[in-house]
């Protein structure tokens, strides 16, 4: 099995604000349609998008030259840096490695191991 991940393209973020939940910019969509053409020679079985434009955006660029459905999972999403800044800070006292375990709210099935790559542009 391969397992690709695709971060989405740019997005259009106003120069005073943070990322919340901001469409694809037209470079953006520019970049998702590149990286659907990529997408168009493999069978993907399935194709999985966090809730945010921008990712559902890049994810429909490369579903219809794929011919497979984008499927949004509400467990997916960014991470706020400050929480994990505040994670840290409360373990820094602790014997060991430091680790935060995320919990698992992803309704998808996920395979016991899997292989990540980025497709190939040759033909």
């Amino acid at each position: 099995m391969d397992l690709y991940l695709v971060r989405h393209g740019e997005s259009e973020i106003p120069e005073d604000a943070v990322q919340t939940d901001f469409p694809l910019s037209a470079l953006g969509r520019e970049q998702a349609a590149r990286v659907g053409e990529r997408f168009a020679r493999l069978k993907i079985n399935h194709l999985i998008t966090t809730p945010y434009k921008r990712t559902q955006e890049t994810a429909q660029a490369i579903a219809a030259p794929a011919g497979v459905k984008a499927i949004e999972e509400p467990g997916l999403g960014a991470v706020d840096p400050a929480t994990w800044a505040a994670r840290r800070s409360r373990s820094a006292g602790s014997a060991g490695p430091s680790t935060t375990r995320i919990p698992a709210r992803c309704s998808t099935t996920r395979p016991s191991a899997a292989r990540a790559r980025t497709p190939s542009t040759s033909a």
